[in-house]
């Protein structure tokens, strides 16, 4: 967890007004109580539903996705931790001590636990999921506890931003060590450490926001500072990027900037509305920010805005800014929860707000009817088989305009398509026993397969300059020249129904054995070599050549991604969601595996290291199939059942993305 710093002990400009009213003796006037989630648009076209804190004032300070997959919340003001499911449905724990504690930030423990601040009884408390608490003093007095994370050596390391320390508390409530967090006091102007977390070298990384430096302490206690360039910038949140820099707001100079771990300061992203506070890496890979905006009679709405990695090994200049929120409810803390999509808090505006960046662009285009297969056309198009309408149709990402080609043979079933060799797209056709050309122009010539009855099913341009397919029922592999000369082999092991074919790395064709639980290669004069896959029935029926040089293919029954060598190594992947039933399966734009789940309506994303993670589709019972990436570099897919062609965005500057199953980079899907 990456903590920051709230806006309850920032400078006078942007103090919040509640320590001010303390000091008054008056109270905070909240905004208007919203009786039951809101729903708007927000500029983004992504849809923002606002859930209403019950508890009036409660001034909710940090967030962030608990072990359950709720969102966990401190409320300073209501003195209370906050539990909001992605429902929408509340729990609120009053805190034992005190009836003003001022609950802080929150992380998830090493224990599964969430563990917090305390400001005002100087504690570190504890809550389990199921809301049980514990409160341990800290032994400075008065050392306004703000930010806390895990650290690299598995225990909680907190900031005493009163006491101008970094403290460390085990996971049994022990108060290990308490460090210096600087080197140079000066009592005109305090440090005033802020923000915390484990940066990618295992040491802590803070803010100061009195100091206008960036701290680094080892977990021995080692302290080094590095004074921010741009002075008075008000330094607050700061995390680790996935370039390996840590990434930190200036809330006073409107500006998010980036340190190297040796300390050398890098790119600097300005931004537009104003008090950029909360900070977090989303699972597009972008950074995401919430900016509070303008306060006072002329509160202006604040702003989450997206800064996306730049190519070359950086985020930014590009960045993305979006209008949410209430005029003056102060977004601050941007977290993503586990559907995956954007969270925040408004501090001001007392509630907790949905950004549901996974659902703003959905389209719809209806075509003629069951969409199969896709693959990207020689013209950069998108192009379908329509297995019920007995049609090929080609899709424009230019225009979006839908083109629709009849086949000759009725109730042909076309079920799988290549490009071909000739710049022509080659369509296997099931039922008929058929494989069809068809020209960028929509011109079609069939060709009738020797064996009757054969079903071809998986179709694959070869490095020989033909078209291989699988004879699902015919039991065979056949090469089909683009003249239109046919020839057939058998398949060693009797009734194995082949599947999805594709050319691999090393020369020769690779193909799944739905039956024989096999993956098989053939070379280009004929040989047939068989590989037995581990795991049992696990029905294979899609198979691509990965971007690290082996085969990767879908394991229908087993519920999970295999991959295997040239050797015949194999290594499978078990999803995180059981029967998902993987079917289509592509390599995206990123390098990574693409696929989607029949039967878990998701598309989901593996990398080659083994990380996966899904993305739920919004249409219940899509009846997802085919996966392709398209000219535009993101993922097209098929819903069948919904006669719709589905759109998952790759993070790009030009199209505002999430994981993670795991973590997420990249991904929002769409529908045309």
């Amino acid at each position: 967890m990456t903590t920051h710093r709230t806006p309850t002990y920032r400078t006078p400009t942007r103090r919040t007004l509640k320590a001010l009213a303390r000091l008054a003796g008056v109270a905070l006037l909240a905004a208007p109580l919203i009786a039951g989630p809101v729903h708007a648009a927000s500029p983004t076209g992504f849809p923002v539903t606002r859930y209403a804190i019950p508890t009036p004032s409660s001034t909710p300070t940090d967030l962030v996705k608990g072990p359950d997959g709720a969102l966990w919340f401190t409320e300073a003001n209501g003195n209370k931790i906050g539990r909001l499911t992605a429902g929408g449905q509340f729990t609120e724990y009053p805190l034992p001590s005190s009836a003003n504690s001022e609950p802080q930030n929150i992380t998830v423990g090493p224990d599964g636990a969430l563990w917090f601040t305390e400001n005002n009884t100087n504690k570190i408390g504890r809550i389990t999921t199921a809301g049980q608490i514990a409160e341990y003093p800290i032994p400075t007095p008065f050392s306004n506890l703000q930010g806390i994370t895990v650290g690299p050596d598995g225990n909680l390391w907190f900031v005493e931003s009163g006491a101008d320390q970094i403290g460390v508390i085990s996971p049994s409530g022990q108060v290990l060590h308490e460090f210096p967090a600087s080197n140079n006091a000066d009592p005109n102007n305090p440090p005033n450490p802020d923000g915390i977390t484990t940066g990618p070298d295992g040491n802590l990384w803070f803010t100061e926001d009195g100091g206008n430096r960036i701290g680094r302490l080892t977990p021995s206690g080692q302290l080094a500072e590095y004074p921010v360039p741009t002075a008075n910038s008000g330094p607050a949140t700061i995390t680790t990027g996935l370039d390996g820099n840590l990434w930190f707001t200036e809330a006073d100079a409107n500006q998010v900037q980036s340190i190297a771990p040796d300390g050398t300061f890098g790119a600097v992203v300005k931004l537009a509305t104003g008090s950029p506070v909360g900070l977090t890496v989303g699972p597009d890979g972008a950074l995401w920010v919430a900016e509070q905006g303008s306060q006072g009679s002329a509160a202006t709405a604040g702003a989450i805005a997206r800064i996306v990695p730049n190519g070359a090994g950086s985020y930014g200049p590009a960045v993305a800014e979006y209008a949410v929120g209430n005029p003056g409810g102060q977004p601050t803390v941007p977290v993503f929860g586990a559907d995956h999509t954007l969270w925040f808090t408004e501090f001001r505006g007392n509630s907790i707000d949905h950004l549901n960046t996974m659902a703003g662009s959905f389209r719809q285009t209806t075509l003629g009817g069951g969409p199969r297969a896709l693959v990207q056309g020689s013209d950069g198009n998108v192009w379908v088989t329509e297995a019920y309408a007995n049609k090929v149709a080609r899709f424009s990402l230019a225009t979006g305009r839908l083109t629709e080609y009849s086949l000759p043979t009725a109730g042909s079933n076309p079920y799988s398509i290549a490009r071909g060799p000739d710049g022509a797209l080659w369509v296997a056709e099931a039922n008929a026993a058929k494989v069809a050309r068809i020209t960028i122009t929509g011109t079609v010539t069939e060709y009738s397969l020797p064996t009757a009855g054969s079903l071809p099913e998986g179709i694959a341009a070869g490095p020989d300059g033909a078209l291989w397919v699988t004879e699902h029922q015919g039991n065979k592999i056949a090469r089909i020249t683009t003249a239109g000369h046919i020839s057939e082999y058998p398949i060693p092991t009797s009734r194995s129904k082949p599947g999805g074919i594709v050319a691999g790395p090393d020369g020769a064709l690779w193909f799944v054995e739905t039956y024989a639980n096999k993956i098989a290669r053939i070379t280009t004069a004929g040989h047939v070599s068989e590989y037995p896959i581990p795991t049992s029935y696990s029905a294979p029926l899609t198979i691509v050549s990965g971007p690290d040089g082996a085969l990767w293919f879908t394991e229908f029954a087993g519920g999970q991604i295999g991959r295997v060598t040239t050797a015949g190594q194999f290594t499978e992947y078990p999803l995180p969601t059981t029967n998902s039933s993987p079917l289509g399966l592509t390599v995206g734009s990123d390098h990574n595996l693409w696929f989607t789940e029949a039967a878990g309506n998701q598309v989901g994303r593996l990398t080659t290291a083994g990380q996966v993670t899904e993305y739920p589709v919004p249409m219940i019972g899509a009846g997802l199939s085919g996966i392709v990436g398209g000219t535009d570099g993101n993922l097209w897919f098929a819903e069948q059942n919904a006669n719709t062609l589905g759109t998952l965005v790759i993070a790009s500057a030009s199209s505002p993305a999430p994981s993670p199953a795991g973590a997420n980079h990249n991904g929002r899907a769409t529908r045309h």
